[in-house]
C-alpha cells in the first residue's frame, strides 16, 4: 500500500473514531429522556466500530462503549437478559483494554441485573466489589449507588443494623460529594429503615428531609415517594386523616408530573386508609377507579393487588361469580409475571454461559501497540481471531445483534411455550409475519450497509410498537415475526397496521439518502387446531405472500 493510500486510510479511521465517540457521548446525555433515539445511535456506533475500515481490526473502545450504552438502555427498559449480555461483552473488551472506568460501569449494570433477578447473593458480591475500586471522580456516583443497593439488600434480609450502617455512610458521601438527588434517595431509604425498626419520629424526620431536598419539581419522583412513605407511616401510627391527606397530595402531584406508577400507588394508599376506617364506599370506588385506568396493566404488582382486593370484597358480599372473575385476572397477572421472571432468568443464564463460551474461543494478542497516526488515540486493537469468532458468538446468542430482537432459534423455544400456554388456558394468541418490500433493491441501490441500517431501524421501530409481553424476532434476512400473547385477531390487526403505517410514513435516512421502506404483513390468530408455533408460522407466511401478490405494503389476515 502506498504512503498516500495509507494516509487516506488513517484519516478515514480517524474521522469514524471521532464520529463514534460523538455518538456515544450523545447517547449518554439523552438515554433517559429519549431512550429509543439513544439506542439507535448506540447501535450505529457499534456498527461503525466493526465494519468498513474496522472490519479486520475493530475499534475496541467504540465496541466497549457502545455495548455499555445499549446495556444501560436495556436495563432501563427492564430487558434484563439483553442488558446482561451486552454489559458482559463490553466488560470482556474493557478487560482487554485494561480500561478500569468501563469495567466499573459494566460491573454496576451487571450487579443491578442480578438484584432485579432476585439473586441477592451475587448482587451483594458485585456491589461490594465495586467498593474495592480506587476512588476517583468517575467512580464516586457508582460508589454511592452501590452502597444504596447494599442497603436495600440488607433491608430485604431484615438486617436492619447492616442497612443502617450502609445508609449512614451513603448520606455522608452524598453530603461530601454534593450529590443532592442521591442524598434524597438515601434519606428515603433511611426512613424505610426507621419505619421497619419502629422509630416513627426518626422516620418522619428523615422523610421530611428527603422532601426538602426534592424541592417538589426538582426531583419529582423523590417528592412523590416521600409522600407515599409519610402516608404509610401515618397508617402505622393510626393517623388516618393525615395519611389520607398525604396520599391525596401524592395523587394530585403524580397526575401533574405524569408519574403513572406513583398515581396508582397513591390511589392504593387511599384505598387502604378507607378500608382501615371502615369507609367501604370510598374504598370500593377508588379500587374501581384504579381498575378502569388504561395503564394499570403496565404495572403488574399494583394490577394484581387491585384484582385481589376486589375479589376479596365481592367474596365477602357473597357475589361469587364476580369475585371469581377478578381472582382469575389476579391469577393471570401473577402467572404472566412469573413467566416473564422465568424468561428473564433463563435469558440471563444463557447470556452468562454464551459469553464465557464465545470469549474463550477468542485468541488475543498480548501487546497491540500499533500507532496509526499521532492524532489517532486508539488504545489497542483486536487480533483477527476476534472477527473470526464473532460469527460463532452471534450464533450462540439468543439476540440478533443487528436488530436487538430475538433470533429465530430462541423464538421457536419461547414461541412454542406461549402457544402451549394459550392452548392450555384457552387464551387468544396472534402472530404477525412481516417482510420488507423490495429489500434487494435497497441493497443494490444504496449498499449492504444501508440494508443493515434499515434492518436495525426496523428492530427499534418494532420494539417501540409492541408491549413488554410480546415476542419479536428477526426470522431471517428481511423477515420479522411478532407473537402477541392474549391478543385476538382484531387487536393484532391494529398492531400490524400501526407498524405498517409507521414504516411507510417515516423514510429511513442513511448517509444523506432517504430510503422509502414498506412492508407486507400476514396475520394469523390461534384456533383449536393450531397447537404448534410452526402451524401459526405457516399460515402467517401464506397470508404475507398474499399481501405481496396483491401489491405489497398491506396487511392480510389468514382465513
Amino acid at each position: 500500500m502506498s504512503d498516500a493510500s495509507q494516509y487516506e486510510k488513517l484519516q478515514q479511521r480517524k474521522q469514524l473514531i471521532e464520529k463514534t465517540n460523538h455518538l456515544i457521548q450523545s447517547v449518554m446525555q439523552s438515554y433517559q429522556t429519549n431512550p429509543l433515539e439513544a439506542y439507535e445511535k448506540a447501535s450505529i456506533a457499534y456498527h461503525i466500530s466493526v465494519s468498513g475500515p474496522f472490519l479486520q481490526e475493530p475499534y475496541l473502545v467504540g465496541m466497549a462503549d457502545s455495548l455499555h450504552a445499549m446495556s444501560k438502555i436495556n436495563l432501563q427498559w427492564k430487558k434484563l437478559g439483553l442488558a446482561l449480555a451486552q454489559a458482559q461483552n463490553s466488560q470482556k473488551i474493557a478487560e482487554m483494554l485494561n480500561n478500569e472506568v468501563i469495567i466499573l460501569q459494566n460491573t454496576r449494570i451487571i450487579a443491578e441485573v442480578y438484584f432485579l433477578l432476585n439473586n441477592m447473593e451475587k448482587a451483594n458480591e458485585l456491589f461490594c466489589q465495586i467498593l474495592q475500586y480506587p476512588n476517583n471522580d468517575q467512580s464516586k456516583l457508582i460508589e454511592v449507588e452501590a452502597i444504596q443497593f447494599l442497603t436495600q439488600i440488607a433491608l430485604l434480609r431484615h438486617d436492619l443494623n447492616t442497612a443502617r450502617a450502609h445508609i449512614l455512610k451513603s448520606i455522608d458521601l452524598c453530603t461530601q460529594y454534593k450529590f443532592d438527588e442521591q442524598l434524597g434517595y438515601s434519606y428515603l431509604l433511611y426512613g424505610r429503615i426507621c419505619l421497619a425498626d419502629g422509630e416513627f419520629n426518626k422516620a418522619s424526620q428523615t422523610i421530611t428531609r428527603a422532601m426538602e431536598l426534592s424541592q417538589q419539581d426538582r426531583y419529582p419522583l423523590i417528592y412523590a415517594q416521600s409522600l407515599d412513605l409519610l402516608g404509610t407511616l401515618n397508617i402505622s401510627t393510626e393517623k388516618y386523616t393525615e395519611a389520607e391527606l398525604n396520599f391525596s397530595l401524592m395523587a394530585s402531584y403524580a397526575l401533574r408530573q405524569k408519574l403513572e406508577e406513583s398515581y396508582l400507588q397513591a390511589l392504593l394508599g387511599i384505598c387502604l386508609v378507607n378500608k382501615a376506617t371502615g369507609n367501604e364506599k370510598t374504598y370500593i370506588d377508588t379500587l374501581k377507579e384504579m381498575h378502569a385506568l388504561p395503564y394499570l396493566d403496565q404495572h403488574h404488582e399494583l394490577q394484581s393487588k387491585v384484582d385481589l382486593l376486589l375479589s376479596q370484597n365481592l367474596e365477602n358480599k357473597k357475589k361469587y361469580k364476580n369475585a371469581l372473575q377478578h381472582f382469575k385476572k389476579y391469577h393471570t397477572v401473577q402467572l404472566s409475571w412469573l413467566r416473564k421472571q422465568h424468561a428473564d432468568n433463563l435469558q440471563a443464564l444463557e447470556a452468562i454461559h454464551q459469553t464465557e463460551m464465545a470469549m474463550s474461543e477468542v485468541e488475543l494478542v498480548d501487546d497491540i501497540n500499533e500507532k496509526l497516526n499521532a492524532e489517532i488515540q486508539e488504545r489497542k486493537w483486536a487480533e483477527k481471531q476476534l472477527r473470526k469468532s464473532e460469527a460463532k458468538f452471534r450464533n450462540l446468542a439468543v439476540i440478533d445483534s443487528l436488530t436487538g430482537l430475538y433470533n429465530r432459534h430462541h423464538f421457536y423455544q419461547i414461541g412454542q411455550q406461549e402457544v402451549e400456554r394459550a392452548t392450555r388456558f384457552d387464551l387468544p394468541l396472534s402472530l404477525l409475519m412481516m417482510d420488507i418490500d423490495h429489500y434487494k433493491s435497497i441493497n443494490d441501490n444504496f449498499g449492504h450497509r444501508a440494508g443493515d441500517f434499515v434492518l436495525s431501524h426496523l428492530g427499534i421501530l418494532i420494539s417501540k410498537a409492541i408491549r413488554k409481553i410480546d415476542i419479536a424476532c428477526r426470522y431471517g434476512g428481511e423477515e420479522f415475526v411478532i407473537l402477541l400473547p392474549e391478543t385476538d385477531l382484531e387487536q393484532a390487526k391494529n398492531v400490524a397496521e400501526r407498524i405498517r403505517s409507521s414504516i411507510m410514513e417515516k423514510p429511513v435516512t442513511y448517509e444523506g439518502n432517504e430510503i422509502q421502506v414498506t412492508a407486507s404483513i400476514g396475520i394469523v390468530s390461534r384456533k383449536k387446531m393450531n397447537t404448534t408455533v410452526e402451524d401459526l408460522l405457516g399460515l402467517a407466511d401464506d397470508a404475507m405472500y398474499q399481501a405481496k401478490e396483491k401489491g405489497r405494503n398491506q396487511v392480510i389476515i389468514s382465513t
